[in-house]
């Protein structure tokens, strides 16, 4: 007999019959360590191991039944929080792990920063970039972090936690455990979105010991959008070019004539420029150390990492992520 079905009707009723659950438990195993397992991967699998075609609808509808299938396995990591941070602070000596939880007992956040990151930190520039990016797992929320740069423009995450969302409290704590883990009393440059609402936080976590500095590529397209329709597209180019070359100036003339140049263009674009707190992003005013990062792309090379393995269960994620930093840090 051929185990090959090749008939259209054969087909089709056998790819039925998986779409009710059973190619959902075949592939569960592998989802759980392979969380991006695509449809059409497990297509070509179920083909080549059981001589059943699917379309990719059909897969696709499996992998669902398998992810609903694994959400106990999913729930579990959740419950083992308290002996998974104790072990990464047993095995990784001078690490920080913590986690809290709701009223209800159910998860809210986890704080992680492994030695490697805060020793690598001490070695480099007092310079962290604060960002986040959405999780896109059934439960896992929102991932804050603390990324810091070395003398080759190189990144490493200092530390990074799992929030049930993004809320000026869950910065506040995010913070006070990165300065607990961090130790330090040297003046730290943080920058980061300036719509984020960090400030307060970071004068009341860290004080005078930081300074703070804006996303310059945030501010352009908050200033680009705000502009949107009221002038040509010459004339809002002009205002973002200057508005790049006053942010770049070490003098402040040469800041104050870009600014005049805005202007001459619109009172209304000027206001907003000099409204915007210059001192946080213009180098001809800003006090800390910012070592020519205007603006940083680290954030999204790490979220590249985070992207990988977002759907796998919560110590899974950390523990993969783990990997990845100590193999960064070997290589610094």
């Amino acid at each position: 007999m051929n185990p090959e079905h090749t008939c259209e009707g054969a087909t089709v009723k056998a790819g039925y019959r998986a779409t009710r659950g059973w190619i959902g438990n075949i592939i569960k195993e592998k989802l759980k360590v392979s969380p991006n397992y695509k449809p059409k991967d497990i297509a070509s699998d179920i083909k080549r191991d059981y001589g059943i075609q699917l379309n990719y609808t059909q897969a696709w509808h499996a992998k669902k039944i398998a992810r609903e299938q694994l959400q106990g396995f999913y729930k579990k990591a959740y419950s083992q929080l308290p002996f998974f941070c104790e072990k990464i602070m047993e095995t990784n000596p001078g690490s920080l792990a913590t986690f809290s939880t709701k009223e209800d007992s159910s998860f809210r956040r986890l704080f992680v920063s492994f030695h490697a990151s805060i020793s690598g930190f001490h070695q480099c520039q007092s310079l962290i970039f604060l960002d986040s990016t959405l999780l896109y797992s059934k439960y896992q929320g929102t991932l804050l972090a603390a990324i810091d740069a070395d003398g080759n423009d190189d990144f490493c995450p200092v530390a990074f936690a799992v929030v049930d969302e993004e809320t000026d409290d869950n910065w506040h704590w995010f913070l006070s455990q990165l300065k607990s883990s961090l130790s330090t009393s040297e003046q730290i440059t943080f920058v980061f979105d300036f719509q984020k609402g960090l400030r307060e936080s970071l004068l009341d976590i860290f004080g005078k010991e930081c300074y703070h500095g804006y996303y310059l590529r945030c501010l352009a397209e908050k200033l680009n959008k705000d502009l949107k329709g009221q002038f040509s597209h010459d004339a809002k180019r002009l205002m973002v070019q200057d508005f790049y070359v006053a942010a770049y100036a070490l003098k402040q003339e040469v800041f104050e004539r870009c600014v005049e140049n805005i202007k001459a263009i619109s009172v209304e674009a000027y206001s907003w420029v000099i409204s915007s707190e210059p001192n946080h992003w213009a180098n001809a005013f800003f006090g800390g150390a910012r070592y020519n990062h205007m603006t940083s792309n680290f954030g999204q090379q790490f979220y590249s990492w985070v992207s990988e393995v977002d759907e796998l269960p919560i110590t899974q994620m950390v523990d993969v992520l783990r990997g990845k930093i100590m193999e960064l840090s070997y290589r610094r």
